[in-house]
């Protein structure tokens, strides 16, 4: 009569997370909080071996201050909504970290989506050729809580594609939404050689705004 709750959240090893309710006296009881989660983590274009991309499961080695600090700055922008820009070679862990902010995000009730650059390209084009729902994919990106855009650098970028792309990180720029973007690119002059300066200077601009560039060696 006299106990009171302790509250907290755990997450089992298949990506589940619950709410564990026990009281001072002993008893206790865990209700399941995954089916939310779940729902998202279906719409959000994750696999399903991207679970376990978590900031836990990102290794660091102790000497090692890039990755340790890219980590670090990873949870910050998770902890604060801000946008991040992941750059460096591949195999440096870019998208791992950029996955786990995505399933922070959803943790924690906010909607994530997550595309290759291209693919999102590509996805956005289609609607106009088949004549499907261009504005309502559009919004989409423009809206989600949290958007992780992986690889830009590599897409195949015309005049149209370069405008979809401007118009998805603008809007998302001016309602100060977070985005994640990942590079092989190491600085954004490299970035900028690679797309060219009038189509990918903006877009950093705008991303570094309201976040920062972290490369990874």
């Amino acid at each position: 009569r006299n106990s009171r709750p302790v509250i907290s959240v755990s997450t089992s090893p298949k990506g589940f997370s619950y709410l564990d309710v026990r009281w001072t006296c002993g008893l206790g009881c865990r209700f399941e909080q995954s089916r939310e989660f779940e729902r998202m983590f279906r719409k959000s274009g994750l696999k399903e071996f991207s679970r376990h991309m978590t900031f836990t499961a990102y290794e660091c080695q102790k000497s090692d201050t890039e990755t340790r600090k890219a980590r670090l700055e990873a949870m910050k922008a998770s902890e604060n909504g801000t946008c991040l820009i992941l750059a460096g070679k591949p195999g440096t862990g870019k998208t791992h970290l950029a996955v786990a902010i995505a399933l922070r995000a959803m943790e924690q009730g906010h909607q994530a989506i997550f595309r290759l650059v291209s693919a999102m390209l590509d996805e956005i084009q289609a609607t106009i050729r088949d004549n499907s729902d261009y504005d309502g994919l559009m919004r989409q990106f423009k809206t989600v809580p949290c958007l992780v855009l992986d690889d830009l650098g590599h897409e195949n970028m015309t005049p149209a594609r370069a405008s979809y792309l401007h118009q998805i990180i603008d809007y998302r720029y001016g309602e100060n939404l977070q985005t994640i973007i990942t590079t092989n690119a190491r600085t954004p002059e490299e970035l900028c050689a690679w797309s060219g300066e009038a189509f990918i200077a903006p877009i950093i601009s705008r991303l570094m705004g309201n976040g920062a560039w972290v490369t990874i060696s």
